[in-house]
């Protein structure tokens, strides 16, 4: 998993500068934010993963664009919560709220991701899990999707319940 690895960012050139990419170790960014219209003329520092002990220069100009590894998790997080693959999910979520508690769109994702995995739980029939994601998503996010989730408490609420009573646990 990319959480286990050694973190990097990623640099791609533009196509007249050799199209390439290349990982480079974290770079001490300020705020950890691209800036959106770097000085051309100026030169980024980075260290190659692959030469920890070297130090190289890139012109700003020649960088198409810079993907930081926190994104790269936030993204692969987002594609298991689409591939359902809610334990991935839950710990690229889990790793970026403990490294990077101020990435951008971190509390959305949280949220959906609360949903989607309380959406899946319910199609399985797992009513305690999911009243357990959407307590949380209640009590930490009142305002989100707030009439999905009220419908989606009754519906479980009302399956907890018929499942209660079949089993002749009143």
């Amino acid at each position: 998993p990319l959480i286990d690895q050694p973190p990097f960012d990623l640099i791609w050139l533009k196509p007249e500068a050799g199209g390439a990419s290349v990982r480079v170790l974290p770079i001490p960014l300020p705020g950890r934010q691209v800036p959106a219209n770097p000085p051309g003329s100026e030169k980024l520092r980075v260290v190659l993963t692959r030469f920890p002990e070297r130090e190289y220069e890139v012109r700003w100009r020649d960088i198409a664009r810079i993907d930081l590894y926190e994104q790269h998790i936030f993204d692969e997080a987002l594609r298991k919560i689409s591939e359902k693959d809610f334990i991935g999910a839950f710990q690229n979520l889990s790793f970026l709220m403990k490294n990077y508690p101020r990435l951008p769109r971190l509390e959305e994702l949280r949220q959906q991701f609360l949903l989607k995995s309380a959406a899946d739980r319910f199609q399985a029939g797992e009513y305690r899990q999911t009243l357990s994601a959407l307590e949380e998503l209640r009590a930490t996010a009142p305002d989100y999707q707030a009439a999905t989730v009220m419908k989606v408490l009754s519906q479980v609420a009302d399956g907890l319940l018929v499942s209660y009573q079949k089993q002749g646990d009143l």
